[in-house]
């Protein structure tokens, strides 16, 4: 790290030949260092698997970090102790009994830290028991947030995204924008815990938009996978509370410009 600035003094006299052969171990090993992997936790029987990954993030995400801890120990030990309490005979099938979550950063700025959470309790049958979370943190309170903390107004904000959602998913499902899908329109009907699973996506100093997450089941069938749903900023900044604005990239002024003022 300090070769830099140290480095005219220790490779005096060398030859520059032998000043760079002497660099490039250290260059070498800083080039061949990658980020951390996931935490890994695995537990395996003759009866059941559990699978749990985690990203590792920094101690000021701790908040975040604890959310995501307390819900997979959560299912992870649901999951444990009915294994534990049925009379299963050993694992034979192609088709295990298995808990299976992995959580992924799915968006960080200065003002918000996204994880999701996607996996499968699996018991048998046909297929698994859908895990679908998320968990953001609005780092300026190290707190949990949700859909309606960002709304300004949290029923008018949410059937405007809902209004968007139906949209988009009618086209990408049905190939047309509206119809009457029962399974769809009650899966997207203005109702917070339709709307519980999102991330605000971004890298860098600016959100750009958030992602509604649907699970399995609940706006298509199962073989279709989960759906997500993209709100662009330009659709979110009039729904926004005045404190949340320019964490997207906005102000007031846009805000009136957006609703035509």
């Amino acid at each position: 790290m300090c070769a830099c600035g140290s480095g005219e003094h220790d490779d005096a006299g060398k030859t520059p030949a032998a000043a760079a052969s002497s660099a490039a171990p250290s260059q070498a090993k800083a080039a061949k260092k990658k980020p951390a992997g996931p935490h890994v936790e695995q537990m395996r029987t003759d009866r059941y698997a559990v699978t749990v990954r985690y990203p590792r993030l920094p101690r000021h995400d701790a908040t975040l970090a604890k959310a995501m801890r307390e819900y997979g120990e959560k299912h992870r030990d649901a999951f444990v102790q009915h294994m534990q309490k049925s009379d299963l005979p050993p694992l034979t099938g192609d088709y295990p009994r298995e808990l299976s979550l992995n959580f992924s950063l799915r968006g960080r700025t200065p003002d918000f830290v996204s994880v999701l959470g996607q996996g499968d309790r699996y018991l048998g049958g046909p297929h698994g028991k859908p895990l679908t979370v998320s968990f953001t943190e609005d780092t300026s309170k190290h707190q949990l947030i949700t859909l309606d903390d960002l709304l300004a107004d949290p029923k008018k904000g949410l059937k405007q995204i809902a209004t968007i959602a139906r949209r988009r998913l009618y086209q990408r499902l049905h190939g047309h924008t509206s119809g009457h899908d029962r399974r769809l329109d009650r899966g997207t009907r203005a109702h917070a815990a339709n709307f519980d699973v999102f991330t605000i996506d971004g890298r860098g100093r600016t959100a750009r938009g958030l992602t509604i997450i649907f699970p399995p089941h609940q706006v298509a069938a199962y073989a279709a996978g989960p759906q997500s749903v993209h709100i662009s900023n330009q659709d979110l900044l009039p729904l926004l509370k005045d404190r949340y604005r320019p964490a997207f990239g906005g102000h007031e002024q846009d805000v009136a410009e957006a609703d035509g003022g």
